[in-house]
């Protein structure tokens, strides 16, 4: 299926493909890395807290 979602900081628009059982697993509390393992880090970010990467990034440069 097609994951589609606005960063909460930037507004920016991110879309991208998971697999159905995966999403259901990890909808039904399986941690997302490993319901789904194909994700990058930023997209599974984007998909637990609604913040892209590079926002992420940005709250925590410094640090």
């Amino acid at each position: 299926m097609l994951y589609t979602t606005n960063c909460i900081i930037c507004g920016k628009q991110y879309s991208f493909e998971v697999s159905d059982e995966g999403y259901k697993r990890w909808l039904e509390g399986e941690h997302i890395q490993y319901a789904l393992p194909t994700l990058t880090p930023d997209q599974r970010e984007i998909m637990i807290s609604g913040i892209c990467g590079k926002c992420f990034d940005k709250m925590f440069e410094g640090e």
